[in-house]
């Protein structure tokens, strides 16, 4: 929930029925989005949200204008375009944030791939740097606990060219875990080591 947000803006309305200039302002109170979703990992690896039911309610919202009328106007076109939200987000919400999240996801993680700066050798005297990339597609559905999240990921790291494919299998993982935690089966540990 978004307690209180405020933007604030100077407008300067030059057509000939309405000419204004002033200070304009857009407030929101009580902003909450909530979904409950599944998440699903494709033949490709990218994780796809299967959205099940979801809510949008701006809370109390409200349009400030000096000029009465041109406040009047915006609030009411504002107001109907949230009724309009809200109200397809209802009826329709699961179809369209099935397929708007998950190119989001796509998009903000860069396709599930991590290219790191040119890092430099570890070892004393060597004097190699290479950059490295990191394939963190899923190999199956991520699991979602009551508050943890377990991600298989294909592992597949590349230098210079070089590919090292690692198959991640599902090992059964501590869920008591009170931090966020890295786990590497042995498979997968042994086979980026060779």
């Amino acid at each position: 929930m978004l307690k209180e947000w405020k933007i604030e803006a100077d407008q300067d309305v030059g057509v000939w029925w309405m000419p204004n200039e002033g200070p304009v302002s857009w407030e929101f109170k009580e902003f909450a989005m909530s979904m409950e979703l599944e998440l699903k990992a494709t033949e490709e690896g990218y994780i796809r949200p299967i959205v099940h039911d979801a809510i949008l309610d701006f809370g109390y919202s409200y349009f400030y204008h000096e000029d009465e009328w041109l406040a009047f106007l915006g609030y009411t076109f504002i107001e109907f375009g949230i009724v309009c939200m809200e109200n397809s987000v209802f009826y329709w919400g699961d179809f369209m944030w099935s397929r708007m999240l998950g190119p989001m996801i796509s998009w903000g993680t860069n396709d599930f791939y991590y290219t790191t700066p040119y890092l430099p050798s570890p070892f004393p005297g060597q004097s190699a740097q290479a950059q490295f990339g990191f394939d963190w597609r899923q190999t199956k559905d991520p699991f979602v606990g009551p508050d943890f999240v377990e991600l298989f990921l294909v592992g597949d790291f590349k230098w210079v060219g070089n590919s090292k494919g690692c198959i991640n299998d599902r090992t059964p993982l501590n869920t008591d875990m009170a931090t966020s935690t890295l786990a590497i089966s042995d498979t997968a540990a042994s086979c980026m080591v060779e």
